[in-house]
């Protein structure tokens, strides 16, 4: 890791995007639930800063309605290799995207990190010394933008794509197992290998 701090040994995740109506993306039918469509991206930020985690070490889901398998607040923690952990924590009952590294020489806090060209902070705490703040905006586009223009140069001109397939498919397998540790089971009958 940057900024003067190193490998994280506790990581804190949480997101939400408020509550909405019922939509497809809570059709456990259609692979759904709110882990799935926001606990993604903390499962992936979890995986950037610290790696393949071991096992989930205990994973809780609130269902709506109860005994439906479709998840609005999930409570994870995974281990990682070198005694790390992070807490993962996704909810249609609140608002964020923050995460909260804490590392042997400070701490590190972004805020808003998926949304960021609406408002957003990283903050870099070295455990001496004075925490600075920074903020980033770029030209203004949003992350969708952005995402779509590297889509544009990967098709068109065969540039690198920051994420691949196979990195996708381990972060599903790490889903899959934060939803069977919750009891709810893996979307659509899919197994993973992570414990």
């Amino acid at each position: 890791m940057s900024a003067g701090l190193p490998s994280p040994d506790s990581l804190k995740a949480a997101l939400g995007l408020g509550a909405g109506s019922v939509t497809p993306k809570m059709d456990v039918a259609l692979g759904g639930g709110n882990f799935m469509g926001q606990g993604c991206y903390a499962v992936s930020m979890a995986r950037y800063l610290l790696g393949e985690p071991k096992e989930v070490l205990n994973a809780t889901m609130v269902e709506a309605p109860p005994g439906s398998r479709a998840d609005v607040s999930t409570t994870a923690t995974l281990a990682f290799a070198g005694g790390a952990t992070a807490r993962l924590t996704s909810s249609a009952l609140s608002a964020g995207f923050n995460l909260h590294a804490r590392c042997e020489r400070g701490t590190l806090s972004v805020t808003n990190y998926l949304f960021p060209f609406i408002y957003h902070s990283l903050t870099v705490a070295p455990a001496r010394g004075a925490a600075r703040t920074e903020q980033l905006y770029g030209g203004g586009e949003t992350t969708f933008e952005l995402q779509l223009r590297a889509f544009v140069a990967a098709v068109r001109h065969g540039a690198p794509f920051a994420t691949t397939a196979d990195d996708a498919v381990a972060n599903m397998q790490v889903v899959d197992a934060i939803y069977d540790a919750a009891g709810l089971g893996a979307r659509g009958g899919s197994r993973s290998s992570v414990k």
